[in-house]
């Protein structure tokens, strides 16, 4: 009843989604198998969204194929640290076993992450159940 006499605020405009477009020309870009292009727009994506693991993780991804595995342990390690800071501790654990597989010499690379970081590979190489840290 009341309702006609306030004043009539017009609905706001849904925001532009920045990651809508890059999200959508990387699915086409995977389907192709165009690698150079999928790593172009990962990267952009991890600069709109450096708090989402999944970027890096696609990347470590992409990199594996193309046989750039120190590369692509760097993106899953990068990953891992995210992960755990999401909570996600199962997918950290499962995306550094995937890190270790790509490259014969993950021991090396391990050693020259950050501690925390490295603690995490360490507590999966080692198969020992440990709380993991949060890396920032």
């Amino acid at each position: 009843m009341f309702q006609s006499l306030l004043p009539r605020r017009p609905t706001p405009s849904p925001r532009p989604n920045p990651t809508r477009a890059p999200k959508r020309e990387l699915e086409a870009v995977l389907a192709d198998k165009r690698s150079d292009k999928a790593l172009i727009l990962l990267a952009q994506l991890e600069t709109l969204e450096p708090l989402a693991a999944r970027w890096p993780h696609k990347r470590g991804d992409v990199l594996r194929v193309l046989g750039r595995g120190q590369e692509a342990f760097l993106a899953y390690a990068q990953a891992v640290r995210l992960y755990v800071n999401l909570g996600q501790t199962n997918r950290a654990m499962a995306m550094a076993r995937t890190a270790i597989a790509a490259v014969s010499d993950a021991s090396r690379l391990i050693a020259q992450l950050d501690p925390a970081t490295a603690s995490i590979f360490d507590a999966v190489s080692g198969s020992t159940a440990v709380a993991l840290p949060c890396v920032l």
